[in-house]
């Protein structure tokens, strides 16, 4: 079904997003007050991918934040891939870090996979160890994906009114708020009249992409990727939509009409956008926001 505007406008309005651009000393711990020293390194904790796309993507944001000396070191870490979560605390400059999940919804790997992972480290006593909100609840994201939509409906000349929009997010059965973040994009994007059907759809979970798209009436279809640098799932998502590809876009962005004539364009993951930068200089900024990686 597709999204309700007025429904979305009032789920929009009631969410909260968490967001701050300045340093804070000072955090709130049962009501009292502790300073926190600034860590000596940064660490992004991402799921990472089979073909290595991922974690180049990952190592570039690293590279463009150490620039910014805001740390002695930037380090990357995997669920899939090297090094992992379990192997990371242990090449720390120092005793202390703050973990940035790049992650684009709180779920399953956010909340239970990185921080058990994390606990397995040696010397981990010894360690002040601070993990943030992940970057998909920053607003920004949503701002990003209206960019995008905007400047696609614009360069192809597709009308609002001929065309549906998905935002696909990866989603598990294991976590039930994996979807929220979606939902909540999707949310942003109907409320802003980005197109006249907005629709939430998953990789790993219902509603899957040709059940949101089943009975369109719509010319044109823009599919845009909640997730961070996973292309081979753009890849997948064509050939399960049984795309005939006629143009291959910048990085992984992908247009091509389906058996029924229904014309798409995929466009290229978001964790992929400049934004997320700027989104995870900020979290690793935010003292407020942080939580002490127990032991």
């Amino acid at each position: 079904m597709p999204i309700n505007k007025a429904a979305a406008r009032v789920s929009y309005l009631r969410s909260t997003v968490l967001e701050s651009n300045s340093w804070s000393v000072d955090l709130p711990m049962n009501h009292c007050s502790q300073t926190i020293p600034r860590p000596n390194s940064l660490i992004l904790a991402a799921h990472g991918s089979r073909r290595g796309r991922a974690a180049k993507a990952l190592k570039l944001m690293a590279s463009r934040l150490e620039k910014q000396d805001l740390f002695e070191q930037v380090l990357t870490a995997y669920h899939q891939g090297q090094p992992k979560f379990s192997q990371i605390l242990e090449m720390i400059s120092g005793n202390s870090a703050v973990v940035v999940p790049v992650f684009l919804a709180e779920g399953y790997y956010s909340k239970q996979v990185l921080p058990q992972q994390l606990r397995q480290a040696r010397g981990l006593a010894s360690m002040n160890i601070w993990i943030t909100p992940v970057v998909g609840t920053d607003f920004r994201l949503q701002e990003a994906l209206l960019k995008r939509v905007k400047k696609i409906m614009h360069r192809l000349r597709w009308k609002p009114g001929r065309t549906t929009v998905v935002i696909l997010g990866h989603g598990t059965p294991r976590s039930k708020s994996s979807t929220l973040t979606t939902q909540k994009a999707a949310d942003f994007l109907s409320c802003q009249g980005a197109c006249e059907i907005v629709h939430s759809a998953f990789i790993d979970e219902a509603p899957s992409p040709r059940a949101v798209l089943e009975g369109s009436n719509s010319n044109h279809c823009v599919v845009l990727p909640f997730f961070f640098g996973g292309g081979e799932h753009v890849d997948e998502l064509a050939q399960l939509l049984e795309l005939k590809v006629s143009q291959l876009g910048d990085s992984a962005a992908i247009a091509g009409r389906d058996i029924q004539g229904l014309e798409y364009f995929i466009d290229r993951p978001i964790g992929e956008d400049p934004v997320m930068v700027e989104i995870i200089k900020n979290l690793a900024q935010s003292f407020h926001l942080w939580v002490p990686l127990d032991f």
